[in-house]
């Protein structure tokens, strides 16, 4: 709204009389308007086709198009337009006229300057207001579907959850007839011999009942609260393991003209979680990419570091933080929109029964999502779908194997480092890190806290996140920083690619930027790069 308010206008002066245009510009120089002129309205046009104005005054009796009919095309072109007319024999009449087009104001000749200005100021505040409930229309639009896309949310989630406890407790009578199916014929077995015609037809009910098992276990993972305990893992390992496992090779044995690929992100950081319900997820997204794809279609697995600054709008919603993200991507033919509402279902499914699939892997995969405090979106057309997971990262650990390795070549020499961060997770994280190389961090929650310390202390480097709310950014932290100190070492960290507001940064004197979540071999890498560039310069 303040830029609407503070917007220094454009008025057009249309009259095929120099002597008079040259009078109002000269006029109105000291008004807050950028005057503009024209002496057809051809040439009018031409103005607004370049760069539309707010104001147009504008004579009627004019060689061409006269201004009644120049009033009449501005407006059907460019409605948010403010017209005067003005006009040396007019009468009622015609001013009539001008109004029914669509002018704000008819004034007659000779020019009284106080009453054009008053005019002209009449048709700047209408303009402004149209602007401002344009903008406030679109706001209220805005909210409206932003409660209609929560609502869905909501709505999804209780679904979700009301099917699971459904779920629950059909797995839990289930068990117990199966107990019977999968424990009897196991005793009976004992005392048949050999050769026996009936053993057969047991071993058969058996291994029956123990896939009846198999999809009960899904089951119950559906329900709430029933996810196994966490412990540290890391899901490049995971995968790995994976990759080797019986459950994975027999689908992929049946499909091998398919191009799998396996892309996993170097320094994966760690993640709490339940390594049998990854499994299951990972197991089931894979099974549907494959048999999403035709014959020489591909399946791609992928596994990323993603920092997040600002929230993520999508199938699900994905809140700031650290996450560790596992993508399963096919090109196939893609779930059409109808579909996409409901996979995450128990039992919903569009595989041929008795072929495959019970319509509960995706509902596992939901669950396990959810159950992980994590987050899941999905993004599917004709060209292929892509799943992606987002776990919470965790520190936990995460660099016990590479310490007694690295943590020699990465030690500082107690250089001080401050940690510039408006999160308070980050901050901790920064200095932990820095304390164990050899360092001496210490940190401010915003660059406005930064400036106060920065006018009474030195420091060797600045690890500075770009974007902090509220207050300045990084980038204009750093502007302010160099003019208190001239030449500071600064390291830019942000959960983003590079921006433009990083290359602003790096353009008056930062150095590189750090890709949220790093791991202490990236910071203590990065941190020794810019030590090192501060030796060379002094060289």
């Amino acid at each position: 709204m303040n830029e609407i308010k503070e917007k220094q206008l454009k008025v057009l002066l249309v009259d095929d009389e120099a002597e008079l245009t040259e009078l109002l510009i000269y006029a109105f120089r000291k008004e807050p308007y950028i005057i503009l002129t024209a002496s057809s309205a051809q040439e009018a046009m031409a103005v607004f086709y370049k760069d539309p104005v707010e104001i147009l005054v504008t004579d009627i009796k004019m060689p061409g198009m006269n201004g009644l009919e120049l009033t009449e095309k501005v407006l059907r072109e460019f409605p948010t337009t403010k017209v005067i007319v003005i006009t040396a024999h007019g009468d009622i009449d015609t001013a009539v006229e001008a109004m029914k087009l669509g002018a704000v104001d008819f004034l007659q000749k000779p020019l009284n300057h106080e009453i054009l200005r008053l005019s002209m100021e009449g048709a700047a505040e209408q303009w402004r207001l149209q602007q401002e409930l344009k903008l406030s229309n679109a706001a209220l639009m805005e909210k409206e579907a932003e409660r209609a896309r929560m609502e869905k949310i909501i709505q999804r989630s209780q679904k979700m959850e009301a099917i699971g406890i459904m779920a629950g407790g059909v797995a839990h009578d289930l068990n117990n007839i199966l107990s019977g199916i999968i424990s009897y014929p196991e005793l009976m077995l004992l005392d048949i011999p050999p050769g026996n015609p009936l053993r057969d037809p047991l071993q058969t009910i058996k291994k029956a009942g123990e896939r009846a098992a198999a999809v009960v276990n899904d089951m119950l993972t559906v329900a709430r609260g029933v996810v196994a305990v966490k412990k540290i893992h890391n899901f490049n390992v995971l995968i790995k393991e994976f990759l080797d496992s019986p459950e994975f090779n027999l689908p992929v044995g049946q499909k091998p003209e398919v191009n799998l690929e396996v892309n996993l992100a170097p320094d994966l950081l760690n993640v709490k979680c339940s390594a049998v319900h990854f499994r299951k997820c990972l197991l089931n997204l894979v099974i549907n990419a494959l048999d999403a794809v035709d014959l020489n279609g591909s399946v791609t697995i992928v596994t990323a570091n993603r920092y997040i600054d600002k929230p993520l709008h999508g199938y699900d919603d994905v809140r700031c933080g650290e996450y560790v993200v596992l993508s399963v991507i096919d090109n196939g033919a893609g779930i059409i929109p109808a579909d996409l509402e409901h996979i995450f279902e128990p039992f919903y499914t569009k595989k041929m029964m008795g072929r495959s699939g019970t319509g509960l892997g995706l509902a596992v995969v939901w669950n396990t999502i959810q159950e992980h405090n994590g987050y899941i979106d999905v993004a599917s057309d004709e060209k292929g779908t892509r799943f992606d997971l987002y776990f919470p990262a965790s520190r936990e650990d995460a660099d016990i194997e590479i310490l007694p390795v690295q943590a020699a070549e990465l030690q500082g020499a107690g250089q001080t480092v401050l940690v510039i961060d408006d999160e308070q997770t980050q901050r901790e994280i920064a200095c932990s890190i820095l304390n164990r190389l050899g360092y001496k961090p210490t940190s401010a929650a915003s660059g406005e806290q930064a400036l106060e310390y920065l006018k009474d202390h030195a420091v060797d480097l600045i690890l500075l996140d770009m974007i902090m709310s509220p207050g300045i950014n990084g980038r204009e932290t750093y502007e302010r920083i160099i003019k208190i100190h001239p030449g500071q070492k600064a390291i830019i960290a942000t959960g983003f690619s590079e921006t433009e507001e990083v290359k602003k940064a790096q353009a008056v004197g930062a150095g590189n930027f750090l890709k949220k979540p790093y791991t202490l071999s990236q910071l203590g890498q990065a941190v020794l790069a810019e030590f090192d560039s501060q030796e060379a310069d002094r060289k």
